[in-house]
């Protein structure tokens, strides 16, 4: 492909991988314009389902091309030529949401998760009630994705967000739908009704919607593998049987009225979610203005769905129902009388569109009650006496709460359990023959002072953090605590996020590379903490390739100390710095971004690579039972 020109589009370079088919960078032969062009396979295909699956996409991408909003990807042209079937996109720099989440943040803040999330309910509530033309003029309303999730969000370096891939969108006016067996969306974004295989509406993108930004804001999805083999069909019964798991569990600290809105999105039965993303988005503006999300109930415009046994969904209208209003919100009650309910103007929320007559903006209607009618007091006094016993019960709380243990400093202002580094310059990485890449060149670096922990964190240290901040407990754990006899064991199975919270919460910090490495080798430059050749007895390693080391009580290794007195810098397990991993200047060595360095080596690595120049990098959400961490702090 590359080099070739296809229509008016030359093909630049590989840009990565999609779902049917291969991406590239190409350009535009006439104009200024860097696109996408995105191939579809077709060797899996006989002939004519070639035919039929071009002729399917053609139509798809007719409709596509009408879509314009500054948070959708533009389609620009459809190319079937020869053995060539293309579809040729918008250029967006940047990295996709999933890669974000995944290599750069982790759990992402409420505030910039809103920001984001809000472009992408801006992008679906316009594309759910856009009118579009079918290839024979007629004129329909409304297209659902069907495969919302953060791959297919694009976020570019100023955090504008780009929705992507309708490549499986319903459309109405296309007959058939989806053929082939080509089963649309990915089973951990699937609402219930999708996983069962029945017809969706533009509901079942709320769900995904849902999922989104409950991965955004603890970088887990609801049901997930294990990584021991989980299948998709798991998968789909957890979405269609089981409770949403508490956004707490994975990410400890997410307001309970923000969880409250994620959780409205996730709801089993499409009548209980936001009918509109309009509405979604509404609530989450409301939460940013006030800090509360004020849910009661079914949301405006909901449909009583009756879910049948086989294909399909019998649906029973409550038109004919009035509605009651209970705070902002509007529930339909079947058994009250006919009140009329007009709506007010004042309260319309209007999205930027460039298709806004398409559909009215969605209001709030006002709240209007039959003459004469006394209301009850008796929600009234329940209401005070449950406000009273939540005041009590965070008083009590409060009072009782253990605040984070202060960090005690020995006579000379050096923290318990650390060791002080008077900084100053060395020559970081090495040169000789026996290095890496990774490790070339050396170069001079200052360090300022500062104090790092003798040791690396362990698991009783770090138990305590679970248990005062109500974290999660490392995956092989017992129960929630440390395995009998492992207490002085450093603590593993942690991400990097996990260990920069547990430093700040002591008031320290991850060291940086360029701390860690000085810590380690002094101002002797040695290879080793303890000199420049390995030595069995000062550190735990792999003897070879084929017998493993094995993890040891912190401080085990007296003797291999770095000339500042720091342990454990070499053995034992590696640990996570604050850095990010970049190739020292003038380096050959190629860039990874969105990954954090790890130094030290571990038990399960050879000598040589324990050394105190060596460099591992990972992305910050993963865990290993081979890497724990150890906390620094700023010299005052």
């Amino acid at each position: 492909m590359l080099g070739r020109t296809i229509g008016n589009y030359e093909v630049v370079s590989p840009f990565g991988e999609g779902g049917m088919g291969e991406l590239y960078l190409g350009r535009h032969t006439r104009l200024a314009r860097e696109v996408i062009i995105k191939t579809i396979r077709t060797e899996d295909f006989s002939p004519r389902q070639v035919e039929h699956l071009r002729e399917r996409l053609e139509r798809e991408a007719f409709v596509q091309s009408q879509l314009d909003h500054p948070n959708i990807v533009r389609v620009y042209d459809f190319i079937a030529s020869g053995d060539t079937t293309c579809i040729v996109m918008e250029y967006v720099p940047g990295r996709d949401l999933r890669k974000m989440i995944t290599r750069e943040t982790g759990p992402i803040p409420d505030s910039r998760a809103l920001k984001l999330f809000k472009q992408v309910l801006a992008a679906i509530d316009y594309a759910h009630n856009f009118i579009y033309a079918d290839k024979t003029g007629a004129r329909h309303q409304g297209i659902i994705h069907r495969d919302l999730k953060p791959a297919n969000i694009l976020v570019t370096p100023d955090d504008v967000v780009k929705v992507t891939d309708f490549g499986i969108v319903k459309v109405r006016g296309v007959k058939g739908g989806t053929q082939m067996g080509f089963n649309p969306g990915t089973p951990e974004y699937m609402s219930p009704e999708q996983a069962r295989g029945r017809e969706l509406d533009h509901r079942s993108d709320i769900y995904a919607l849902g999922v989104v930004l409950y991965e955004m804001l603890t970088g887990h999805v609801p049901f997930e593998g294990d990584g021991s083999g989980t299948s998709d069909y798991e998968i789909r019964r957890g979405h269609i049987e089981m409770a949403v798991p508490a956004m707490s569990e994975f990410y400890p600290g997410i307001s309970p009225e923000l969880e409250k809105i994620v959780l409205k999105a996730l709801e089993k039965n499409p009548d209980d979610r936001f009918q509109t993303a309009r509405q979604f988005l509404e609530l989450l503006e409301e939460y940013e203005m006030t800090g509360a999300a004020k849910i009661t109930g079914r949301m405006l415009g909901a449909r009583q769905t009756v879910v049948a046994e086989g294909r399909g969904t019998a649906r029973q209208s409550l038109a004919d129902a009035p509605t009651v209003g209970i705070g902002n919100t509007v529930v339909t009650d079947p058994n009250r009388p006919s009140v009329s309910s007009p709506r007010s103007g004042n309260n319309a929320v209007s999205l930027p569109s460039n298709n806004s007559s398409n559909a009215g903006a969605y209001s709030r209607p006002n709240v209007v009650r039959q003459g004469g009618e006394q209301k009850s007091k008796v929600p009234q006094l329940i209401g005070i006496a449950f406000t009273a016993v939540i005041v009590v019960a965070i008083s009590a709380w409060l009072l009782t709460r253990k605040p984070n243990p202060p960090v005690v400093t020995s006579m000379d202002g050096t923290p318990l359990e650390m060791k002080a580094i008077p900084g100053g310059e060395f020559m970081m990485g090495r040169d000789d023959d026996k290095a890496s890449d990774f490790e070339k060149p050396a170069h001079k670096v200052t360090v300022a002072p500062f104090f790092i922990d003798t040791h690396e964190v362990t698991n009783e240290q770090y138990a305590e953090f679970v248990r005062r901040n109500n974290r999660s407990a490392p995956d092989h754990w017992v129960n929630g605590a440390p395995r009998s006899g492992e207490d002085r064991f450093p603590v593993v199975n942690v991400t990097w996020f996990d260990a920069r919270d547990y430093c700040e919460s002591r008031g320290k910090r991850l060291p940086t590379e360029e701390e860690w490495e000085f810590a380690a080798r002094g101002k002797e430059n040695y290879l080793y903490p303890y000199g420049n050749e390995w030595k069995p007895q000062f550190s735990s390693a792999s003897p070879s390739p084929d017998q493993l080391g094995k993890l040891s009580v912190v401080g085990s290794y007296p003797a291999g100390a770095s000339p500042f007195g720091v342990l454990d810098m070499a053995g034992n397990v590696a640990e996570w710095t604050a850095s990010d991993y970049k190739p020292y200047p003038n380096s050959s060595a190629k860039p990874d971004d969105g990954n954090k360095i790890q130094r030290g080596g571990s038990f399960i690595n050879l000598p040589s690579q324990q050394t105190a120049t060596d460099r591992f990098f990972n992305f910050p959400v993963k865990k290993f039972d081979y890497v724990g961490f150890r906390c620094a702090k700023d010299k005052q």
